[in-house]
């Protein structure tokens, strides 16, 4: 779980947790998507957490996970395009040219990975300019608020510091492309009541329908 889903899913789950379960600790581990680990390049350092049992559940953007694990959407929601309000490219509107005249803060966890934006704008051939690559979303925040460069992000992460850090929201070029949640956890964990018991609880801060 990165600070993205931190900041989104895990206060919600406290507060329910903590009403049903006071005496529980919940443990959230950041880990990036590939790893190296005994001599083994680019692991699936998820995929070896959920095995290992070193997590019970990972909430993260699912890759093709193999059959031996579950995997269930949590909820989709757009990507906007954040920038300082005192930028002076929030005067104009926010083209495609405009975007890629402006220099980006790329939020990533695997800095070798082009990214969906990246790969969207080769197809196109075009590119944009990466000015700093940051592991958090949090980190790009701050750093936008404090310099004329741009992100994109998940719309509910920009929306918790829209006010703390002076930020506008744009729509982006890319407004199509929705980030997908989802959770993932062994199959044959599929039945056991207290994996179960806490993916109802995660399921629940985004329906409400399980009590």
């Amino acid at each position: 779980m990165n600070d993205y889903f931190s900041v989104v899913l895990m206060p919600r789950l406290l507060e329910r947790v903590r009403s049903r379960a006071p005496h529980s600790v919940l443990e959230v581990i950041h880990m990036p998507r590939t790893g190296v680990a005994q001599n083994r390049n680019f692991l699936p350092v998820v995929q070896e957490h959920l095995d290992e049992g070193a997590i019970d559940v990972a909430v993260m953007t699912a890759d093709n996970f193999p059959a031996r694990y579950r995997c269930t959407s949590l909820f989709t929601e757009r990507r906007v395009c954040i920038m300082s309000a005192t930028n002076p490219a929030a005067k104009k509107q926010l083209t495609l040219d405009a975007l890629l005249s402006l220099g980006h803060v790329k939020v990533t966890s695997a800095p070798s990975r082009r990214g969906w934006i990246d790969e969207r704008l080769d197809a196109m051939g075009l590119q944009r300019r990466v000015v700093a690559v940051v592991p958090h979303f949090s980190a790009a925040v701050a750093i936008v608020a404090r310099s004329d460069l741009v992100a994109i992000m998940p719309e509910s992460v920009a929306k918790l510091f829209e006010r703390s850090h002076e930020l506008l929201l744009l729509e982006s070029p890319f407004a199509e492309e929705k980030q997908s949640t989802s959770m993932i956890w062994l199959a044959e964990k599929e039945r056991d009541p207290a994996s179960q018991w806490l993916r109802e609880q995660i399921s629940a801060c985004f329906t409400g329908e399980v009590t």
